[in-house]
């Protein structure tokens, strides 16, 4: 599982407002919430991650879509960092999804010239990459109430405290031979 690599890109919104349910008596009017923008200003982030922690992440500027090249160009600087910091030999298992831009003929192409074994995504399955599940959740609560995230995900605190990798819960083992893990 260390040699594993997965990518994914996602929506970062500017302001991330939080809704609560409230608890009103009778007579009292509710807080109010200020209602989401029709389109929201937002920015693209593409990212790759391993076990070992985050791997490789860009944001896109405005306008700029992923297609073919621009994924491609991604994949270089991604192999790049990844022949810099575990060496050009490294053995590597690299997961995507179907996305267009990622079972383009130049994205294939570019993943031959790599020593990489490509670990296919279900033709017909639904978008279940790791990414949606642990990354991305944990990337959402970090961003929420928080203003103008594209500020911070800029800054270095932040950058840097989301891809360090983080101590694992602790496992519990119970009294079958399935673990459980308990989050103190």
């Amino acid at each position: 599982m260390n040699s594993l690599i997965t990518g994914d890109e996602k929506w970062v919104l500017y302001d991330n407002p939080v809704r609560k349910r409230q608890w009103v008596n009778k007579g009292e009017q509710p807080e109010p919430v200020p209602k989401a923008d029709l389109h929201p200003r937002k920015l693209l982030l593409s990212c790759w991650w391993s076990r070992k922690g985050m791997e490789h992440w860009e944001l896109l500027e405005k306008g700029q879509t992923i297609n073919a090249t621009m994924y491609v160009e991604q994949l270089q600087k991604l192999k790049a960092h990844i022949d810099r910091t575990r060496g050009k030999n490294a053995e590597v298992y690299f997961h995507h999804d179907n996305a267009r831009p990622h079972t383009a003929k130049a994205t294939q192409a570019e993943l031959e010239k790599y020593d990489w074994v490509v670990i296919p995504q279900a033709p017909y399955s639904p978008d279940l990459a790791p990414s949606d599940y642990w990354l991305f959740t944990h990337l959402q609560r970090s961003l929420n109430e928080k203003k103008n995230s594209k500020r911070r995900m800029n800054s270095k605190k932040h950058s840097t405290n989301f891809s360090s990798p983080s101590p694992r819960p602790p496992v519990r083992r119970e009294s079958t031979s399935c673990p459980s893990v308990s989050v103190e």
